[in-house]
């Protein structure tokens, strides 16, 4: 049996072992005077990426402190709040057990639209501000009269993200080098529009690794918004809406449109962690438009071997190797796999036709359901009415899902509009549409 130790002083220091410990405390000149209570412990490295894992199936199967017996009306909520500069689109991020000027604590990452990083304490009543990273002065490299780009100067009016745009992509912490990786999207006095990926250090919000790097991007193509046979990143229409992710040393990040203001196109960007340098471009429709990367803000699955998933939303693109053009209607798109080490351009995309503008794939297990047992591991995805589960296993190099008859294990109960992306308890998963409650399959 693990046994904590209680102070003189009455701290205590709870055994290694993960779990619910209950502490029992007995006064010393009377042991007939008793009191216990029950803590939690958890072995929990960080919440240190989108939906807590690649899968991206917002499992947390180390958390012992909020059931359902303790998550009520009585005896949970608000315990603190922290003021900030800006709207926060981002997910907070944790990091256990951090040392920040001398002292060991938790720590709550916060990043927003007015382009500053937050590092707070996680357990401080009231909130204590450990530091501030602003992404646009000298020390990360912004230059005089930059600003978040103002809601006016991008889209096509609607003002969906509103009045300025900086941080809007969920970043993601590397532990092994404590650092957090974050984009953020600045002008300057003179028009001049910037993307740029931010490696800060955990402990003091410092620029690593002699970063930012300034984000661009290139590849063949005749495209929507080409020039010359080539297709390059253009920093100011792109939306960095879904959340970066970190997978075998490089960091993905994506990108769609301000509100479909064209031209756009779907990127995905990887950069080496440790030295900033781009080292994967993939564009997903560089001879055709649009197809944008939304995934509601969902970072890019992996799975085990290192493929990458991601969704895209409606737009025009290449089909096949004829070149053939294929019109996507209103909410059509793709599921795209990204193989490591294939091309560094657009036909390193595996393809599949999917009738969707959807959020963000999850990867689910072997034991997730009988038929993907059987059939091998599954991809969760849903479209602007249904949820799909489709063979993982069976997604071919450029080839699309009417052509490969790629099989769809199972359809969900349609929704009016489906704007999140689904998580996984068990043999269960599920997820909220517009206007409806969450439900669960």
């Amino acid at each position: 049996m693990a046994v904590g130790i209680i102070s003189a002083t009455g701290l205590y220091t709870p055994p290694a072992t993960p779990g619910t410990h209950t502490i029992v405390a007995t006064n010393t000149t009377d042991s007939t005077k008793t009191a216990s209570a029950t803590v939690a412990v958890t072995d929990l490295a960080g919440v240190l990426t989108h939906h807590n894992n690649l899968a991206r199936d917002g499992t947390n199967t180390q958390e012992f402190a909020l059931t359902p017996a303790t998550v009520n009306s009585a005896i949970f909520g608000k315990r603190f709040s922290c003021p900030v500069d800006g709207a926060v689109y981002t997910q907070p991020l944790w990091m256990p057990s951090l040392n920040v000027g001398g002292a060991v604590r938790n720590v709550i990452f916060v990043a927003t639209q007015h382009d500053s990083v937050y590092a707070f304490d996680a357990d401080a009543s009231p909130c204590v501000t450990l530091w501030q990273a602003p992404l646009l002065n000298s020390a990360h490299g912004g230059s005089v009269g930059e600003t978040p780009v103002p809601t006016a100067d991008v889209g096509n009016g609607y003002k969906d993200i509103q009045p300025e745009i900086g941080v809007t992509g969920t970043p993601v912490i590397d532990p092994s080098s404590s650092t957090l990786y974050v984009v953020s999207k600045s002008e300057n006095l003179t028009g001049t529009f910037y993307q740029q990926l931010h490696a800060l250090d955990l402990a003091s919000g410092n620029e690593k690794f002699s970063g930012p790097v300034p984000i661009t991007a290139t590849v063949p193509g005749t495209g929507d918004g080409s020039s010359g046979g080539n297709l390059a990143f253009n920093p100011q229409t792109h939306n960095q809406r879904s959340a970066l992710a970190l997978s075998n040393g490089v960091v993905y990040i994506a990108w769609a449109s301000h509100e479909d203001k064209d031209p756009y196109h779907g990127w995905i960007l990887g950069y080496n962690a440790t030295t900033l340098a781009r080292v994967k471009v993939l564009n997903v429709s560089p001879d055709g438009s649009r197809t944008g990367i939304w995934m509601a803000g969902a970072a890019p699955a992996f799975d085990s071997a290192g493929n990458l998933y991601a969704t895209t939303g409606n737009g025009l693109w290449r089909h096949g190797p004829e070149g053939q053009h294929v019109r996507c209607p209103r909410g059509d798109g793709l599921v795209h796999a990204l193989q490591p080490g294939l091309p560094r351009h657009s036909g390193s995309g595996r393809r599949i036709k999917w009738r969707c503008n959807p959020p963000g794939p999850v990867l689910l297990p072997d034991s997730s359901s009988r038929r993907s047992r059987q059939a091998g591991p599954g991809v969760s995805a849903q479209s602007r009415r249904y949820g799909r589960l489709l063979q993982r296993l069976r997604f071919g190099h450029q080839c699309f899902a009417e052509l490969c008859r790629i099989p769809k294990l199972r359809v969900f109960l349609g929704y009016a509009c489906i704007l999140a992306e689904s998580a996984v308890f068990g043999r269960n998963t599920g997820a909220p549409g517009a206007r409806r409650q969450a439900q669960g399959f």
